[in-house]
């Protein structure tokens, strides 16, 4: 596939349908003006995506879940799920380019990435919603 930056040098490249998959793929883009242009996607699964949003109540973490130890050793059985947290200073009217904050990079759901708590003094509220893992 080839598509051309615009003359903000922003691109998009809209791929063709593909089946849900288990299996990782990677993708690799690269500039036809310089080979050292180069960028790759590892790790990467097509098929659904679940958007949670809300106040302050999606930000319940799973250290602070009732069955905590239970579904946080749950996790390591669901390899297919990735997650990913957009922080508070992220906010717009209009579509952004990029996000303004990250808590939580795209990553595996495994009992070490949804039970991680940044907050400094509590572990009720943290970056990974127990709110959108429950769902």
């Amino acid at each position: 596939l080839t598509c051309k930056a615009g003359a903000d040098g922003a691109w998009r490249q809209a791929l063709p349908p593909v089946a849900a998959s288990t299996v990782a793929f990677s993708l690799t883009f690269a500039s036809s003006n310089s080979s050292a242009e180069r960028a790759e996607l590892h790790n990467v699964l097509f098929g659904d995506v679940y958007l949670c949003s809300g106040q302050s109540n999606m930000e319940f973490a799973m250290p602070a879940e009732a069955n905590a130890s239970a579904e946080i050793a749950a996790a390591d059985a669901y390899p297919h799920i990735r997650i990913f947290s957009v922080g508070h200073r992220t906010s717009s009217a209009t579509p952004l380019r990029d996000l303004q904050t990250v808590w939580e990079p795209w990553q595996v759901a495994s009992r070490a990435t949804i039970a991680k708590d940044f907050t400094p003094h509590s572990h009720l509220f943290a970056t990974f919603s127990a709110v959108c893992w429950h769902f």
